[in-house]
């Protein structure tokens, strides 16, 4: 049913948008997620498809700020797929992460410091 609704959109912008949408909404949801046990894995699986979605609509974000979030949320991907033993897929998040940062903050060292260590740490552990 979902390949089927999502084959009808155009490519192009209005599947930009729609991806978009759907992170947005997904993130939310992750954020509003408790942390109980039992929740971790739909928390992750939530936070993952978020990531997922962002990522294939951040073209149409805008917003310095709402970038930077998505920084952070590939962090948050990178470190639960790292968790799960899927290295290849952590490592992408991570490495989106990281571009999205330098697009965004050329000195990122300086200006967002523990983002950027926590993301090029990381990245490198896996390295």
């Amino acid at each position: 049913v979902q390949q089927c609704l999502f084959s009808m959109i155009e490519e192009g912008r209005d599947r930009t948008a729609f991806h978009l949408r759907i992170g947005t909404i997904l993130a939310q949801k992750w954020q509003d997620a408790g942390e109980d046990e039992k929740d971790r894995a739909l928390r992750g699986n939530t936070l993952v498809l978020a990531a997922d979605h962002l990522n294939l609509g951040c073209s149409l974000i805008e917003k310095k700020d709402k970038l930077l979030e998505l920084a952070r949320l590939n962090l948050h991907a990178g470190k639960w797929t790292l968790r799960q033993s899927a290295f290849a897929s952590s490592a992408a998040y991570l490495r989106q992460g990281k571009k999205i940062l330098e697009e965004q903050a050329p000195d990122m060292w300086s200006t967002h410091y523990d983002l950027t260590l926590e993301l090029c740490g990381t990245l490198g552990y896996l390295e």
